[in-house]
Order: C-alpha cells, then sequence, then structure tokens
C-alpha cells in the first residue's frame, strides 16, 4: 500500500499504479550495465528512461514507497532491481495496456540481447512514431480487446471500466 499511496502523492499527474513481478523486466536490473530501453514503437511511453531503484526490499513503509517515488521522479515506469516493476498511468485501460507494451518490449530487448548488442530506439524515431500515435484511440481499440477477451472467457461480467 505504501508503494501506490506514496507514488500517487508525489505524482497528481497519475490516477493508477501497477506493480508486478515479470521476469524477464527484472532480469535488466540483475546484469552490470544492463538496461531496459525501448525497443519497440509503442515503448516510446518509456522515452524518458526506466530507472532503476536499487532498494530491492518490499516497499512496505511510508520512507521506502517515498523513496521509490523519488527514483520514479518525472517517469511513467520504474524497475526495482531484483525485485519488479511499477508502472503509472491516467486511467485503468491506458496501465493495462501500458503493461502489455512493457511486457511485449522486455521480451523483445531479451530476445535481441541474445543476438547481440541491443538496437534501442532513437529519440527521433520515437520522436516521428509519437507524431502518428492518438494514444487515446490506440488504449480504447486495445482496451476494446482485450475487455472482450476477458468477458467471452467469463473473467469480467459487471466491470465497466
Amino acid at each position: 500500500m505504501a508503494l501506490h499511496c506514496e507514488i500517487l502523492r508525489a505524482r497528481p499527474d497519475v490516477n493508477n499504479v501497477a506493480h508486478f513481478h515479470y521476469d524477464r523486466a527484472t532480469v535488466f536490473t540483475l546484469a552490470e550495465g544492463a538496461r531496459l530501453v525501448p525497443v519497440k514503437n509503442h515503448a516510446i511511453r518509456w522515452a524518458s528512461g526506466i530507472p532503476v531503484h536499487d532498494d530491492p526490499a518490499h516497499v512496505n513503509t511510508a520512507a521506502r514507497g517515498r523513496a521509490l517515488a523519488a527514483t520514479l521522479g518525472p517517469h511513467f515506469a520504474v524497475q526495482i532491481r531484483a525485485h519488479g516493476q511499477v508502472l503509472v498511468a491516467e486511467s485503468i485501460p491506458a496501465l493495462f495496456i501500458d503493461c502489455v507494451h512493457f511486457v511485449e518490449n522486455a521480451e523483445a530487448a531479451l530476445a535481441a540481447a541474445s543476438l547481440g548488442k541491443v538496437r534501442g530506439l532513437t529519440a527521433d524515431e520515437m520522436a516521428s512514431f509519437a507524431k502518428d500515435l492518438k494514444r487515446d484511440k490506440h488504449i480504447s481499440k486495445l482496451w476494446a480487446y482485450y475487455s472482450g477477451r476477458a468477458r467471452a472467457l467469463g473473467l469480467l461480467q459487471d466491470w465497466n471500466v
């Protein structure tokens, strides 16, 4: 709870916080010099960077929550070394879609690293893609797809966001 509360206090632009433990992203915090960078087009959400919070402890106190919020700073994601990830967004659908793209980006970056040096997106490439991206429309489209799938499987019945 301290993790979510302290980030929400520190970031008035954020309405939702996700904390999860995706090992294929966490590995980027385990190797010296390894960094998770945007390699896929929708990863431009993290163009400003994905900082790493060095304290791998559970964020179960206000002080630890404030420290994590400070590491997150103005960014939309932070990795907790040897622990997991935190993403922030303006809405539940946006946060869910960001989590999907974050996982996809981590998988692609990890696969690329097995082939050679990872070639992240350049600032110019991210800026070019950002010009054409209509975030609200993209989120709405993918939210309809994923929530429709969940409803078809009986996982969502009366939950509307």
